[in-house]
């Protein structure tokens, strides 16, 4: 059974709808919340590690050529740094916008399908919810990293001033087994909400994305017979 077909058995157990496809492909996936949020899940079902890493390579390879001094005397002072946090700030930025590049076709694909769901079943206030399950991605196996980079990418703005992905409220990122956190070798679920303007009160975003959670982790203990853990039952693990 694909991961979709068993997200859609664990949606029906928690009240959702399975939002019917419609012949352009253009709806969400799922209601919830008596209609209240327009969930669109999406499936990271293929590891990325090695692509993106020969680019993160190339674009070190030339910066060291551009501007061997410096890539020298950082290399002299940082001899171990790999991660991008250990990098220097012109080699984080290029490695950001390259994760954002790769990552925001789910974004864009997510607030256009949640648009059109409002508008064909006249929702004009429901909330959106992104849901990404990563299968088998290992290169994004680090949930607040991968939730920041997303949440940049749901505040653009377009040069108006107005935003470029306004259906999209909430960001729910998680894996379950095939993919861990790099850190706790666990499973993870990182949860981001978006505030839209000052007055916006998210409250209720959060308290979806909690029941959501709770019962996504009952479901599965019942399905496989064993209490889940993830990355944030460690008291170690910084919020």
């Amino acid at each position: 059974m694909t991961f979709e077909k068993q997200f859609t058995l664990f949606v029906e157990a928690f009240g959702g709808e399975r939002i019917p496809e419609t012949s352009d492909g253009a709806s969400a996936d799922y209601f919830l919340g008596l209609r209240t949020f327009i969930a669109e899940l999406k499936v990271l079902s293929g590891d990325r590690t090695e692509a993106i890493n020969a680019q993160v390579h190339k674009m070190i390879r030339e910066w060291v050529i551009s501007d061997p001094d410096t890539a020298r005397a950082f290399a002299k002072r940082n001899p171990k740094a790999i991660q991008l946090r250990e990098m220097p700030p012109a080699i984080q930025q290029k490695w950001i916008n390259l994760l954002k590049k790769n990552l925001e076709q789910y974004v864009r694909s997510a607030n256009r399908q949640i648009r059109s769901t409002k508008l064909l079943y006249s929702l004009p206030g429901a909330r959106g919810l992104l849901i990404i399950f990563n299968a088998a991605d290992h290169y994004h196996a680090h949930p607040e990293s991968f939730r920041l980079i997303i949440a940049e990418l749901i505040r653009k703005k377009k040069p108006d001033g107005s935003l470029r992905y306004p259906n999209i409220n909430g960001l729910t990122y998680f894996s379950y087994e095939t993919v861990k956190s790099h850190k706790e070798q666990m499973s993870f679920w990182a949860n981001g909400q978006f505030q839209h303007s000052p007055e916006d009160d998210i409250s209720d975003v959060k308290e979806m994305q909690a029941r959501l959670q709770a019962s996504w982790y009952a479901y599965i203990s019942i399905r496989d017979g064993r209490i889940v853990r993830n990355h944030r039952d460690l008291p170690s693990e910084s919020s």
